[in-house]
């Protein structure tokens, strides 16, 4: 962006009449005070949350899949679940989720449009399951 100050002196530079200049400058303040201020507010802080799928609550030896969501910071990562929850009966409240409605966890992931995630306050990063690799 271009100050001013810069304007001003460029054109003295030009050896523009004196009321020319003043009629420019006067001009360029009066569309620069008439800018909108830009909204500043400071982006919350996001934490990662996976969200892995064990229905038979076996994790011993089992391969497991697993979803990944950012939720903000200040939420407590077990908090997903009921988030999915919220953004699940929206999307099923809609018309197109009473056509298709979506039923587990895992169609939540991959179904639920991203207006109704961002409502619930979640973003999921994964439409698909990734593998989780354990490591001792």
């Amino acid at each position: 962006m271009i100050k001013l100050n810069q304007v001003v002196s460029v054109l003295q530079k030009k050896k523009l009449a004196p009321e020319v200049l003043k009629n420019i400058v006067e001009e360029l303040t009066k569309i620069e005070a008439d800018k909108p201020e830009r909204d500043t507010a400071p982006k919350s802080k996001k934490q990662w949350v996976v969200v892995a799928l064990d229905p038979d609550n076996k994790l011993a030896g089992l391969d497991l899949f697993a979803f990944v969501a950012q939720i903000d910071a200040a939420d407590a990562p077990d908090a997903i679940l009921s988030k999915v929850a919220v953004a699940k009966n929206a999307f099923n409240n809609t018309k197109k989720g009473q056509k298709f409605p979506v039923k587990d966890l895992a169609a939540a992931f991959e179904r639920i449009p991203r207006k109704f995630t961002k409502e619930a306050g979640y973003l999921p990063k994964t439409k698909d399951a990734v593998i989780v690799v354990k490591s001792s």
